[in-house]
């Protein structure tokens, strides 16, 4: 009878995990300089943006993930001070590979970047501090699929909070991550500051099961192990 009881109650676990189960949040602090626009030959604090495994996170082409941008950072002031204080702006790139060809000023840094697919907001690039050197084709960040990531945290985790939700595109596999800004090495964090992203899977909606879907696995758990004891 023991062994009855253990089987259904294996059997209802085993359905609650698939209605309930889903991926956790995921963190992902940066730093000032990290950026995938051009950056002048002057601005040597410009860093590689951050690439994230879309696979690491249990998110394949198709699913829809949010992101979360959160915290302020200095966009002047350098290593040793803060001024122009404010929310930081992050932006994403979709990719097919983790290639960087930067930090610099010239062709596609993103080789792999993936057009954005409607349900993404392009994210509005600025030039570089030192010139605006080329028009059209080209002109600094051109051709740069790259949307905004909305920052409105007023103090994360447990502030206010808005996120973006968009569809990851066929062919995807990195998602880089970086700020925008034109000028680089001037940028700072504030003493106990952070700036970042959260990203979570959007669950797929499924619907609890019904007591009577409970009840036919619990029957069919009883008849099963009844055949097995009387054979």
């Amino acid at each position: 009878m023991m062994r009855r009881l253990g089987l259904v109650v294996l059997a209802l676990l085993a359905v609650c995990a698939v209605a309930f189960a889903g991926p956790l949040p995921s963190q992902q602090l940066l730093n000032p300089y990290e950026t995938f626009l051009w950056t002048s030959p002057n601005d040597t604090g410009a860093q590689a943006p951050d690439a994230i495994s879309l696979l690491g996170l249990g998110v394949s082409a198709g699913e829809q993930i949010t992101l979360t941008g959160f915290g302020n950072m200095c966009y002047m002031g350098g290593p040793s001070g803060c001024s122009g204080l404010m929310a930081a702006e992050i932006a994403g790139v979709f990719s097919t590979s983790s290639t960087f060809n930067g930090p610099g000023d010239s062709g596609l840094l993103i080789p792999g970047q993936i057009a954005l697919n409607g349900t993404e907001t392009a994210a509005t690039n600025v030039n570089p501090y030192y010139g605006t050197w080329g028009t059209g084709t080209s002109a600094p960040n051109y051709g740069l699929d790259d949307f905004a990531i909305t920052n409105t945290c007023t103090s994360y985790p447990s502030g206010s909070c808005t996120s973006v939700t968009i569809t990851v595109p066929t062919g995807a596999t990195w998602l880089f991550l970086g700020v925008i800004d034109s000028y680089y090495s001037d940028n700072n964090l504030p003493s106990e500051g952070s700036i970042g992203v959260e990203i979570a899977a959007v669950p797929v909606t499924t619907p609890e099961p019904s007591a009577s879907v409970l009840l036919l696995v619990g029957l069919g758990s009883l008849a099963a192990s009844r055949r097995f004891w009387f054979r």
